[in-house]
């Protein structure tokens, strides 16, 4: 169910999403496999927003790595990658799997690296599953990052889509419960976030449109739950670099990308 934070801010209530609530879904794929198709240097939708601006020559931090998947792609493609997770067990099979990636099991509040260290900065989807806000991990990416380095944040999407499902819904005030699992964001707001904490905004992008529908639109769910044939065009469709002038009507995620000042 949703309630809403503010006129901007959505809260979804579903299950707590802790430490024990990743590891029991990262643990349904075998790691192997699911890692082996990245080695390649995969990016998937985030090829052009990581190409684009990541550098090279500066070491660039994914906070919130979960199963390290971009870690290893930005490393096959000679990135000086590192990624941090809380989830540990998680990360100790990472490091089973893929000694070689510098992965480590860590508090994004409080990270083992120095001031002005990184030059990038990732972070997809993680701040808005904290209730209590976003506050102290972006001071802490602020620190670690060089000034006029780039963050790379990505958080669910306010779209106008599901805008106007909540709003002809009527729904209350939210409040925090002991199942909230994650806000949604109006791209106004998560960049007001950001300036907020020291960054500057200075591009978006938006992706996972299939979801973003799905949640947005009923009769597209109907749809898609009805029509194999449906579900197999909407899952091509996903995949071409549709405009993002459409994609930002209903996409289920929004990537900011922001300099530190």
């Amino acid at each position: 169910m949703w309630l809403r934070r503010s006129p901007e801010v959505l809260a979804e209530y579903r299950e707590a999403a802790d430490a024990g609530f990743w590891e029991r879904q990262w643990s349904r794929t075998d790691l192997a496999d699911y890692l082996a198709g990245f080695r390649g240097g995969r990016l998937g939708c985030f090829d052009t927003p990581f190409r684009r601006h990541l550098p090279k020559e500066a070491p660039v931090l994914e906070a919130g790595c979960g199963r390290a998947q971009y870690v290893l792609a930005l490393a096959s493609l000679g990135y000086d990658v590192h990624g941090v997770e809380y989830a540990e067990e998680t990360v100790r099979a990472v490091r089973e799997v893929e000694p070689s990636l510098q992965v480590r099991a860590g508090d994004l509040r409080a990270l083992p690296f120095p001031d002005g260290y990184f030059g990038g900065y990732i972070s997809l989807g993680v701040i808005e599953h904290y209730w209590g806000g976003p506050s102290a991990i972006l001071a802490e990416a602020r620190r670690v990052l060089r000034r006029d380095g780039v963050m790379l944040l990505s958080v669910p999407h306010f779209s106008p889509g599901l805008r106007r499902l909540v709003e002809e819904r009527g729904i209350g005030a939210a409040e925090e419960r002991d199942d909230f699992y994650q806000f949604y964001f109006s791209r106004g707001a998560i960049e007001e976030t950001l300036r907020s904490h020291g960054f500057r905004p200075f591009d978006a992008f938006y992706y996972d449109a299939v979801y973003g529908a799905k949640r947005a639109y009923p009769a597209f769910l109907r749809m898609y739950e009805r029509s194999r044939l449906f579900r197999y065009s909407m899952t091509r469709l996903n995949r071409l670099a549709l405009p993002q002038a459409l994609l930002k009507r209903f996409s289920h995620m929004v990537l900011i990308a922001a300099r530190r000042g």
